[in-house]
């Protein structure tokens, strides 16, 4: 039995992508798991990601209410990257500002349940497409600010969305045929002319493949809470961005970091999946 604080979903870039959990000091590697029958419990308390404060509830995903309200990750320009304020001189935190936000980022296409734009200060786009459950991904445009990016993300969702359906990701569907071909009609349309005028760079790089640790695809998207009568408990089936599959629904992990939870390995387990039908 492994217990603690839930910290984080790893994934390491390989093929298949290789997945571990981080649960206080230990690392439960889930590619090895994958068959097996696993049980996730609540254990009884929620811990602050940041200042490690115990707290009711988690607030924008782990954090404490008084770290959600004064850290700048927590602040709305952060899913809305077109608002960044920094150059106001508005930000919470004017140096983690300065680190994070008034760096170059990259502009990129996905196909994560559909094809999206999106923006992440990684160079490649590579560990950001394993986070959404992306199956392919291709950089079209560097911009100097997170803003800048965030302005040409929204210039660009004028025809593309912004937003990934976590339902067709879990499935593995791909509604996607080229997306390179993708990415060079979206330049066509607005792309290009949005990067030149926003001060962006437009530049279509190669697009790249991910495979995903999946052993049987989910026959239906149903969405699994963790709570504290209610463990998760069931055959381990696959990962696949932030969600862990068991045989009868999806575990977003990013949802319970900062919970305290037990996880074991189950013998003989059951499955589930018919029981929905």
């Amino acid at each position: 039995m492994v217990v603690g604080p839930l910290r984080s979903l790893d994934a390491a870039h390989a093929s298949p992508i290789g997945y571990s959990l981080h649960v206080g000091e230990e690392i439960v590697r889930l590619n090895e798991r994958i068959g097996g029958g696993l049980r996730v419990a609540f254990a009884g308390k929620h811990e602050c990601r940041h200042c490690g404060e115990e707290t009711d509830r988690g607030f924008g995903r782990g954090y404490c209410y008084r770290c959600f309200k004064r850290l700048a990750r927590c602040d709305l320009c952060i899913v809305s990257p077109a608002r960044c304020h920094h150059h106001l001189g508005t930000c919470r935190e004017p140096d983690w500002g300065e680190a994070n936000c008034m760096v170059p980022h990259t502009v990129y296409l996905a196909d994560s349940g559909g094809l999206k734009v999106g923006l992440t200060r990684h160079t490649d786009g590579i560990p950001r497409w394993i986070e959404q459950g992306a199956l392919a991904g291709i950089v079209i445009a560097r911009a100097p600010t997170r803003r800048v990016a965030g302005e040409l993300e929204a210039a660009i969702a004028e025809v593309v969305p912004d937003k990934s359906d976590w339902r067709r990701q879990v499935l593995g569907h791909s509604v996607v045929e080229s997306i390179a071909d993708e990415a060079r009609r979206i330049g066509c349309l607005v792309g290009e002319d949005a990067a030149r005028r926003l001060g962006a760079t437009w530049g279509v790089g190669e697009p790249v493949t991910l495979r995903y640790p999946i052993k049987r695809p989910l026959r239906r998207p149903v969405r699994l809470k963790l709570r504290q009568d209610s463990p998760i408990e069931g055959r381990l089936i696959g990962v696949v961005g932030s969600f862990v599959l068991f045989d009868y629904g999806a575990w977003n992990v990013a949802e319970d970091i900062g919970t305290h939870i037990t996880i074991d390995d189950v013998a003989n387990v059951a499955d589930k999946q018919g029981e929905l039908f």
